[in-house]
């Protein structure tokens, strides 16, 4: 995995890491510079209107 996100940061590609389900899962691809993470761990799936709000929420948060 380490091999195949450096090559897409060489090719300035963000790297999107689907289906995280647990917190050492997250902080494991944190560590190996993974730029997004997706799945159940953080959020269910959602209608688009409640992940609009979830991401604005989040985004006052900062």
């Amino acid at each position: 995995m380490k091999g195949l996100i450096s090559l897409c940061h060489g090719l300035d590609l963000k790297v999107v890491v689907e289906g995280v389900e647990t917190l050492d899962e997250s902080e494991n691809l944190k560590i190996q510079n993974v730029d997004y993470l997706q799945g159940y761990y953080f959020s269910k799936p959602m209608k688009k209107e409640d992940a609009t709000l979830y991401i604005e929420n989040d985004i006052k948060k900062d």
